[in-house]
């Protein structure tokens, strides 16, 4: 008669086979419990980590590299912004022409000031776009005034 498993029901078991492939692939294998808490890693012999954060510093230390990831973030950011007001119907909106003038900005504070104008433009908008009994009267924050606002910041942190 074999003992009864003491084992998660959920929890799987791992080859030494597989383990070894992983590690060969430079892929962290890390245990945890039925619980979630964290047990032990196994860890390639070498990481990949260190140049991509080698390759991370230069690019921050580039300021012109620097300027154009910023640019292509920011102009992310109001392209998904503006996407949202096409998803409600709001067809007319300054959020064109923030996007577009990201491109002529010649330094990050620039950019930023752009991005600050566009997500004060954007949350102006949503009083417009929520229905029921749903407010927002303006974005703030720590701590969050009202429920939508209380969502978007859990939203954020997550």
């Amino acid at each position: 008669m074999t003992e009864p498993s003491t084992r998660h029901p959920s929890s799987s078991k791992l080859t030494g086979d597989v383990l070894m492939y992983a590690l060969e692939l430079g892929m962290p294998v890390h245990y945890l419990s039925g619980f979630g808490k964290h047990l032990g890693s196994a860890l390639p012999a070498y990481s990949r980590n260190g140049q991509l954060r080698l390759a991370q510093y230069r690019r921050y230390e580039d300021q012109a590299q620097k300027l154009e990831l910023m640019k292509e973030i920011v102009t992310t950011k109001i392209y998904n912004q503006a996407t949202i007001f096409y998803r409600h119907g709001v067809k007319e909106h300054p959020l064109k022409q923030r996007k577009a003038s990201v491109a002529a900005q010649k330094t990050i504070d620039q950019v930023r000031g752009i991005e600050g104008l566009a997500a004060r433009e954007y949350f102006g908008y949503w009083s417009q776009m929520l229905k029921g009994n749903w407010q927002f009267s303006g974005r703030n924050r720590r701590p969050p005034t009202d429920p939508v606002n209380a969502l978007l910041s859990f939203a954020y942190g997550l």
